[in-house]
């Protein structure tokens, strides 16, 4: 059995005295046997030319001690001694942190001791220690935590957030041996003739009483959500009967709204709209459109929304769908397992929405003559046809509202990057916003787009799913932080950069998977195109920054200006 035992030593600075000496025990929470022991249908063991895939457990188990407790979290308030406790808790603040050494100058950051830090002497443990200066981690503390080496080194807190320290960019080279996103790939090709893997956006994954699992997704071309079965992995083998990811059945389950036609008369084979209204004219000037038929573009849209801007997600037994039109939030809910419609809402906002880039668009219908085909709305082609819109939780509606809320007020002439409006079940904006881009801590980015939303319902932890423009085909998922009647602060919970050299594309997508939580991720491998066939197959991943011990002290202790820490933590193979 792995044991965690601490010893926590304050120190004066100048004369080097010891202040005060604690000795604790811990526990080992489930995430290190989570990582090990993954649902039986996620398969990370095939080798074949069919497939790519590479067991990242085989790099864990490798050196448990080095990947999974070599990073230390310390924090204000204890922690629930419950094995599910796998992440930080949003209420519990961070006080300071430390993994490897780095030149990091965060005002909470230790340095990993090398030099007392190694395997104990009899052969049964290993020992990590950590030092904070005088200016580091100072206030009361509460609890340890042990960590991986990448959740040390950049901490869980929500005020910096720095790609340089490696913690939080898992691409980075700064880390070590542990220093890539570690993840499972498993899939195969599959032809277009067959299936088109490249058509859908996967947002739940889990597994029927026969063994086949199923797949739920969002399709691009019309915006159904579908159905698909695939053979039962663990009865097949890698034959091209039944391989990894062969396709059983695809099916449109769920159908909110007509699916998108071609622009009648338009020049490109490639134009398509939902909607049914369209003006023709010579102009493509949209101030020069009549203005009754500008409100008949618009009137046809707010009548039968045609919703581009949506990602259902998961919560218990029941499939959410969240959409908006120009003034409405639109919130469906079904049924998971039949796929029957519950329930339908329609409320009245007080704010114009936005839908990712909807408004006055045309075509051009003829090369002869300057003739071009208005609408209200937008194309399907753009990656909004496949991005959140809006969401439910904590009994309020996030929303992404036309102009953004700056100090308390509507900017019409800025566009609304990285925010989040939020409403009342009513409709009302409360004047609150959920916001991360140009806040200061994110100083690398400078737009960024929602794309889902995802909850892990053991700690009621909401990630918000959004790609950052500024790390191509990156992933960052955002934990909402409530204080008080505030969510605009956020905890960053991952972040996953891609690797054009094998095309793990996520587009900001993660499948919520039963049986899996936090610190497991489900990301689709991007369905790489190659001669008329797609890579069907999924990513599995380790969120780095999960909690693998607790260890609430017997007593607070307060670190104080002036004052050095130890933490020396062995863990022990009884």
């Amino acid at each position: 059995m792995i044991k965690g035992k601490a010893t926590i030593q304050l120190f004066d600075e100048k004369t080097g005295e010891e202040v005060k000496e604690l000795h604790e025990e811990n526990m080992i929470t489930n995430a290190v046997d989570t990582i090990l022991n993954p649902p039986d249908y996620i398969e990370i063991g095939m080798d074949s030319d069919n497939d790519r895939s590479f067991n990242m457990l085989r790099d864990f188990v490798g050196n448990l001690a080095d990947t999974a407790f070599r990073g230390v979290i310390v924090c204000r308030d204890k922690i629930p001694e419950d094995g599910n406790n796998m992440m930080l808790p949003w209420t519990n603040e961070e006080v300071g942190h430390a993994g490897i050494s780095n030149t990091n100058t965060d005002t909470s950051i230790g340095t990993y001791n090398a030099n007392e830090s190694g395997r104990i002497e009899n052969g049964k443990g290993y020992r990590h220690v950590w030092d904070f200066a005088s200016d580091k981690a100072n206030g009361e503390i509460g609890c340890i935590c042990l960590t991986t080496k990448d959740g040390g080194t950049c901490g869980m807190h929500d005020t910096y957030w720095e790609l340089s320290v490696g913690g939080i960019d898992l691409n980075s080279n700064s880390t070590g041996s542990f220093n890539k996103t570690y993840h499972t790939i498993v899939g195969r090709y599959i032809n277009d003739s067959e299936f088109n893997n490249g058509l859908y956006k996967w947002f739940y994954m889990d597994r029927l009483s026969d063994g086949n699992v199923r797949l739920l997704g969002k399709q691009t071309r019309d915006g159904g959500i579908y159905e698909v079965l695939m053979f039962n992995p663990m009865a097949i083998s890698v034959s091209n009967e039944k391989p990894y990811c062969g396709i059983i059945s695809a099916k449109k389950v769920i159908e909110l709204f007509p699916a998108a036609e071609r622009i009648s008369g338009s020049m490109y084979d490639n134009s398509y709209h939902h909607g049914s209204y369209y003006y023709d004219c010579n102009t493509t000037n949209s101030d020069y459109l009549p203005d009754e038929e500008k409100e008949k573009l618009r009137q046809n849209w707010e009548d039968d929304p045609q919703w581009l801007a949506y990602f259902p997600y998961v919560i218990g037994d029941k499939i959410h769908v969240v959409a908006t039109a120009r003034y409405h939030i639109h919130h469906y809910v079904f049924k998971l397992s039949d796929y029957s419609q519950i329930s339908k809402t329609v409320i009245e906002t007080d704010t114009i929405l936005q839908n990712y880039g909807v408004g006055f668009k045309y075509e051009k219908i003829s090369n002869s003559s300057p003739q071009y085909r208005w609408f209200y709305g937008a194309g399907v082609n753009g990656d909004y046809s496949n991005a959140l819109s809006a969401f439910e939780w904590d009994d309020k509606y996030f929303v992404i509202t036309k102009y953004p809320l700056i100090n308390g007020s509507e900017v019409t002439s800025t566009n609304n990057y990285g925010q989040l409006r939020v409403f009342t079940k009513d409709g009302k904006s409360t004047g609150k916003v959920f916001q991360y881009v140009g806040d200061g801590t994110l100083s690398n980015m400078t737009a960024a787009s929602f794309w889902g939303f995802y909850v892990d319902e053991k700690t009621n932890t909401p990630l918000i799913l959004c790609d950052s423009c500024n790390i191509p085909y990156s992933m960052l998922a955002l934990e909402i932080i409530k204080s008080g009647e505030n969510y605009g602060r956020y905890r960053m919970r991952i972040s996953m950069p891609t690797y054009s050299s094998n095309y793990m594309y996520t587009y900001g997508n993660l499948i919520k998977t039963d049986g899996v939580s936090l610190p497991l991720y489900i990301a689709p491998f991007y369905p790489y195109n190659n001669s008329g066939k797609h890579f069907f197959g999924f990513v599995l991943g380790i969120f780095k920054l999960c909690l693998t011990t607790i260890n609430n002290l017997s007593e607070p202790v307060r670190k104080l200006d002036g004052q050095v820490m130890k933490i020396t933590y062995d863990i022990v193979d009884e």
